[in-house]
């Protein structure tokens, strides 16, 4: 599933990155890695909010839809 459509308030695991190689590089800079615990904090219209390694972080939908949970 992607975190796009994941539910607020939850916590998941993230299982896979996909996108082109400067996507995910930028990706795993910001913590998001495969294995890596994140939260969803807060979903309002096409941005998703998250706490990745204790920092909250705003995605895009786009982006949010690469990140696979």
């Amino acid at each position: 599933m992607s975190l796009a459509f994941a539910n607020a308030g939850e916590k998941y695991s993230i299982q896979k990155i996909c996108g082109n190689p400067r996507m995910r590089q930028y990706l795993y800079k910001l913590g998001f890695m495969p294995g890596e615990e994140i939260e969803i904090v807060n979903k309002n219209g096409a941005n998703v909010i998250v706490s990745v390694m204790g920092v909250r972080v705003a995605l895009s939908f786009s982006i949010a839809n690469k990140i696979h949970i």
